[in-house]
């Protein structure tokens, strides 16, 4: 009987294990957030208040080039998972300059500082036994002290996983809205008034995602 009841109770932490991180994981918390809120036409937001909205990617200023696929972006999120009795993430490296969206008639910038976004990873690469990581995997790497090789020289089971946001794809974004001048932001968007997205505060991020299935 002892030994049952172990079992069964290793069993539970087991499918405690897998609901806490179905609840808490990046994708789950960024989806259930995007819920909660209202969406929004730009248009329509007022000053102040917590918003959803929706348009697709405006090129601005010169885009950042992605770090593993080479292609033009404003926003990438790249992830390095090495398989070592299972896969664990090692390096998640985020980052974006200035988003813009638009609707087709008003325009949007994201504050991207303190986004919290979840990204359709849609471009993966792996380094392996007889597999060499790329130069710029090696140089992901590198940034975050980490190497494609084990002490002896045998290659470590990698895979790098990428997302970005490119020209004309569209997002969701929720936060606080507030409507500025276009001399306030500084930026050639052709509107007179541009509606900032930023975090309402410093304990709750912009909320940012490409999965319109939100």
């Amino acid at each position: 009987m002892k030994e049952v009841s172990i079992f069964y109770l290793g069993l539970l932490f087991v499918i405690g294990l897998i609901a806490w991180h179905a609840y808490f994981n990046r994708e789950a918390t960024v989806k259930r957030k995007l819920k909660k809120v209202p969406g929004k036409k730009i248009a329509d937001c007022e000053d102040g208040e917590i918003v959803k909205i929706a348009g697709k990617i405006k090129y601005v200023s010169e885009p950042m080039i992605a770090p593993l696929s080479g292609r033009k972006c404003v926003y990438y999120q790249v992830v390095v998972e090495e398989n070592d009795d299972g896969w664990q993430e090692i390096i998640r490296e985020e980052t974006g300059k200035d988003v813009v969206i638009t609707d087709g008639t008003h325009y949007a910038l994201i504050e991207t500082r303190l986004a919290k976004s979840y990204l359709q990873l849609d471009k993966r690469y792996t380094s392996k036994w007889g597999k060499d990581a790329s130069r710029s995997q090696e140089n992901l790497l590198k940034r975050h002290g980490e190497v494609s090789t084990r002490f002896f020289g045998t290659n470590k089971s990698l895979r790098y996983l990428e997302a970005i946001l490119e020209e004309n794809e569209q997002v969701v974004v929720a936060g606080i809205a507030r409507w500025k001048s276009k001399n306030e932001i500084s930026l050639p968007i052709p509107a007179k008034k541009v509606l900032y997205i930023s975090h309402p505060d410093k304990n709750e991020p912009v909320y940012l995602s490409d999965d319109l299935g939100r």
